[in-house]
């Protein structure tokens, strides 16, 4: 925070709220009195906080033990809401591993397909994809012919 510049929103902020170190609150208020701008804004600034509404809440003293007592026999008993027993998460554990290595690991089993299969399979995807060249050729020609139709 200098004096040459204006103070930024947050730190007119923490300023209004009395949260910067002492120094710096030297500073912003040396800035604040002679730039008009950042008056201006902290004037508003104080407005709004001040119109903002403030909840606070009144405990006593023996609302705050009984809240104490509840927190610190949770961590005592270590329970953190509905878990799962430990059994239960072990064994979704192995069964997400067991499926994973099932997936993925690779097949032992030779392939089943000989090299004439593989072939013809391959041939037939070729003569498909022929097929459907010749389809589109022909949806194109068909195109060309309805505009020279329509233009004609």
């Amino acid at each position: 925070m200098t004096n040459t510049k204006c103070l930024s929103n947050q730190d007119l902020t923490l300023y209004c709220t009395g949260a910067l170190d002492p120094d710096e609150m030297r500073i912003a208020a040396e800035h604040i009195s002679s730039c008009s701008d950042c008056a201006r804004h902290l004037t508003s600034l104080r407005k709004t906080l001040a119109a903002m509404p403030r909840h606070q809440l009144h405990l006593s003293e023996a609302e705050k033990l009984q809240f104490s007592d509840r927190v610190m026999r949770k961590v005592k008993t270590g329970r953190r809401g509905n878990r799962l027993p430990i059994w239960a998460t072990t064994a979704t554990a192995v069964a997400a591993g067991l499926l994973t290595v099932f997936i993925y690991s690779p097949s032992d089993k030779p392939s089943q397909f000989n090299p004439a299969e593989v072939r013809q399979f391959a041939e037939l995807d070729l003569v498909e994809n022929i097929e459907m060249l010749e389809m589109m050729e022909m949806l194109e020609m068909m195109e060309l012919l309805e505009l020279i139709d329509d233009k004609g």
